[in-house]
């Protein structure tokens, strides 16, 4: 029997018109698988042995392209588990802990789509381990290996904190990891010389835009570069002579910049009066109050009573505008910087007692 030649094309047309179907139908059911993988969510799960039934906090900052909201979402771990939906659009940084303060919380990056996965024993959820992403993971392991420095930190002392923050950096300079540990743990207040070097060391990639963005540190974005020291001259209004220039190079030096309206203005003057007692010859040890206010008269009155004398009493009107106040950093007040008699700064931050005792053992 011979084939119709029609028939036969009408078959092979009809074949593909069904392949055809079929391939619509699965591409259609990929877009669908897509789409469901894509929704604006991450998720935490949580198998956690012998932590009863605690109820875990997740803080963080969701965000789309038009806005953004933080949220605070409570979950009850029962026998040590549960499954948390989280929405965003962007990747955000997430704080899991139990209660507030007691111990230090859990940080994770999460990105859209993310199951983030938490596992561990026990009730401190420090010790918890993270996985769902390699930033994750590289926060996770550097947390649960620097468990005594997160501890003393939440009492306050931070210096073995900040050195295991660089002790990351300085081993992985091109990783964003050590732009967000710097961010997060780093105590710039108390080590502002410290927080320099380790910036400065970062690559440009670790620090970019998208890692700023998840900060969202307005510190952050301009941080003073190049080498830490004292100008040679520094030029102020003082009320005795109209202007005064403080050199330095020859003697230690400390810088405290104020504002009158500060709430512990008073207190601060009473530890510059007690150092020039306990350091009375200028000399060999210079002390510079600068005050940053904006009005003259609000800056000229108290200088009449505080009798704070053998002190450098100057005055920046343009506050944090000013060029000189802007190169050596000063962003708020009080804050303080003690130079040694080389002009290399030994400190830099808001910690005044600290910035004194530096001041006392400066050479």
């Amino acid at each position: 029997m011979r084939s119709n030649p029609d028939s036969v094309r009408n078959m092979s047309d009809s074949g593909k018109h069904r392949a055809n179907i079929a391939g619509l139908v699965a591409a259609l059911l990929m877009l669908i698988g897509v789409s469901s993988c894509s929704k604006p969510q991450f998720y935490v799960e949580f198998s956690v042995q012998d932590s009863g039934n605690p109820v875990c906090v997740l803080a963080y900052y969701a965000s789309d392209k038009k806005q953004g909201w933080n949220v605070e979402q409570a979950s009850s771990l029962l026998d040590g588990k549960a499954f948390v939906e989280c929405a965003t659009v962007n990747p955000t940084l997430v704080w899991i802990e139990i209660s507030k303060g007691s111990m230090p919380p859990i940080l994770v990056y999460a990105e859209r789509g993310d199951k983030i996965s938490i596992s561990g024993t026990g009730s401190n959820p420090s010790t918890w381990n993270a996985k769902g992403n390699k930033i994750t993971e590289q926060i996770s392991q550097w947390r649960i290996g620097n468990q005594s420095a997160l501890k003393a930190a939440i009492s306050g002392k931070t210096e073995a904190l900040n050195q295991a923050v660089a002790k990351f950096a300085k081993a992985n300079p091109d990783n964003p990891v050590s732009f967000l540990l710097l961010g997060v743990y780093y105590d710039r207040s108390s080590d502002e010389v410290g927080f320099r070097k380790i910036y400065n060391l970062l690559s440009a990639d670790a620090k970019s835009g998208k890692w700023q963005d998840l900060l969202a540190r307005a510190d952050f974005q301009e941080v003073p570069s190049g080498s830490d020291k004292i100008p040679q001259s520094i030029v102020v209004n003082t009320i005795a002579t109209g202007c005064d220039t403080i050199k330095s190079g020859k003697a230690p030096i400390l810088f405290l910049f104020t504002r009158v309206r500060m709430d512990n203005y008073h207190p601060l003057i009473k530890q510059m009066r007690d150092l020039r007692k306990e350091y009375p010859d200028s000399n060999k040890r210079l002390i510079a109050e600068i005050s940053l206010e904006s009005d003259s008269a609000t800056r000229w009155q108290p200088l009449r009573r505080d009798s704070l004398s053998g002190v450098v009493r100057g005055w920046m009107p343009l506050g944090p505008s000013d060029p000189t106040v802007r190169a050596l950093g000063v962003g708020e007040v009080p804050y303080i910087i003690v130079a040694d008699s080389k002009g290399k700064v030994k400190y830099r931050g808001t910690d005044i007692d600290k910035g004194i005792e530096v001041y006392k053992s400066t050479k």
